[in-house]
């Protein structure tokens, strides 16, 4: 948890700032809570979309077994909101960490175990691109018009899905992610870099930047 007034376990967006710790001090750690992850994901009662949750539940309810506890606190504190929470950046990390994971372990059994959450998040991000560009238009978290934040973590994604497509052998797979590479790559470049300036625009309303 990260305290306990936000008592959430393994908050998703945040544990990817801390997850080398774990998987360098405590690499079966790492591995069980991205494993229990990909639970969540494959859960197609609950979960059809293949979503990645915000959390691994909470101790005031039944953890792991019920998760996502922050969205279902929003909806029932606030009477509306999305289940599971619908924030940007948790397919992507769910990809990175599980290639971080696998890359520092070579424990190859753990990615064949993981590679179909992989897969059915990877197309629940896809399905959130609502222009064409190969780039999600969901907010993240509480930052508003964050689709530059968006496509850096996307194109890490999309990277890490490609060398692991290849490790499995996945040769269609594998092509249909380097074709997404492709499109975000240059639609990252067309959107967001100023050649007159010479910086990306990553927010023209916001100061702040989330830099994961």
């Amino acid at each position: 948890m990260e305290c306990m007034e936000y008592n959430y376990a393994e908050t998703f967006d945040v544990r990817q700032h801390a997850c080398r710790v774990t998987r360098d001090l405590w690499p079966q750690m790492e591995r069980d809570i991205l494993l229990g992850f990909a639970d969540f994901v494959t859960d197609e009662k609950v979960n059809p979309k293949g979503a990645v949750p915000h959390d691994a539940g909470s101790p005031e309810k039944d953890p792991f077994f019920s998760y996502d506890q922050y969205g279902h606190d929003y909806i029932r504190y606030y009477h509306h909101g999305d289940w599971p929470t619908p924030w940007s950046e948790f397919s992507p990390k769910l990809i990175q960490q599980s290639f971080a994971c696998w890359k520092a372990t070579g424990d190859k059994t753990f990615l064949k175990e993981v590679y179909p959450a992989l897969i059915h998040t990877y197309r629940y991000q896809k399905s959130t691109d609502t222009d064409g560009d190969g780039l999600s238009e969901m907010n993240s978290s509480e930052y508003l018009k964050n689709k530059f934040f968006n496509a850096v973590l996307w194109l890490g994604a999309l990277e890490c899905m490609q060398e692991i497509t290849h490790e499995l052998g996945n040769t269609a797979m594998a092509s249909e992610v380097d074709a997404d590479l492709k499109l975000a790559r240059a639609s990252t470049e067309r959107e967001f870099w100023d050649e007159k300036l010479g910086y990306y625009k990553f927010n023209e309303t916001n100061s702040a930047i989330m830099a994961d």
